[in-house]
């Protein structure tokens, strides 16, 4: 695995994060 390979990885994993957690706040709101 090259350093750019891992690099790639982990922001696809973090914006994959984000997203998770930007989809779930509106729902959390609701459920409040």
């Amino acid at each position: 695995m090259s350093p750019f390979t891992l690099f790639f990885l982990k922001v696809m994993h973090i914006m994959c994060c984000n997203n998770f957690i930007i989809q779930c706040i509106p729902h959390l709101h609701h459920s409040m």
